[in-house]
């Protein structure tokens, strides 16, 4: 079962000797994952736990013990990173992507992965109903005080705001995109459905000119690639 761990602490494991290999273990023997590339693989995503997330259902297989609502985690290792700053720099900022989800009852999943933003499925029908699709802002972060953990984050509905917010602090900086420092931070705000989990994110200074080599490398190692993250039509995080 996944432990909390402190932010500082915060590693990208579920338990922190999942990945330590024994010392009879060569680290570099890829025996049996020598085929497995960065293509074949799902990047983690920073993820904000609602009442419905279904990592704080006992019941689910994704159940989180140590997770409480309005904390961050990953949605794969399962590390609780919990409701402090959490520091981070941005590898990616992708364009703004419009997803249309079939409908749950048909099984759920992605329909359409690149639904135009001037598409009619991305709007208001004439009589008030609800778009078909999704807009999303996607990112690349390093978290930078998680042994620069990559992980992804999605913003989408109520984090659209979020999302306009760390753009704007973005785009107001010199420099690239991963020269800058953030902290994100899980607060609430309550609304005509309750009260949910809502992002906030400030400007925290600039990484140290180690990093910004180191993440000038991966800049572009990522550039042209397509990032696969984990979407669900009724992830409540988003």
């Amino acid at each position: 079962m996944p432990k909390r761990k402190k932010a500082s602490q915060a590693l990208t494991t579920v338990e922190t000797n999942a990945m330590v290999a024994p010392s009879f273990i060569d680290p570099t023997d890829t025996r049996g994952t020598d085929h497995i590339t960065r293509d074949d693989l799902q990047m983690p995503r920073l993820t904000l736990a609602q009442k419905m997330s279904n990592q704080l259902d006992p019941a689910h297989s994704s159940y989180l013990e140590a997770l409480k609502v309005g904390e961050l985690f990953n949605d794969v290792t399962g590390v609780v990173y919990g409701s402090e700053p959490l520091r981070f720099a941005v590898l990616r900022s992708d364009p703004p992507r419009g997803i249309e989800f079939n409908p749950l009852e048909d099984g759920g999943g992605v329909k359409d992965m690149n639904v135009p933003l001037d598409d009619p499925r991305m709007h208001f029908g004439a009589d008030g109903e609800l778009p078909v699709a999704t807009r999303f802002y996607d990112y690349v972060l390093v978290l930078l005080d998680q042994q620069e953990e990559m992980i992804a984050l999605s913003l989408a509905r109520t984090g659209v705001k979020a999302a306009k917010s760390l753009n704007t602090l973005m785009k107001v900086r010199s420099g690239p995109s991963f020269a800058g420092s953030y902290t994100a931070t899980p607060a609430t705000e309550t609304g005509a459905k309750g009260t949910y989990g809502v992002w906030k994110f400030k400007n925290d200074g600039w990484v140290s000119e180690e990093q910004f080599h180191r993440f000038e490398k991966l800049f572009e190692s990522l550039k042209e690639k397509e990032i696969s993250i984990k979407r669900e039509a009724d992830t409540p995080e988003m």
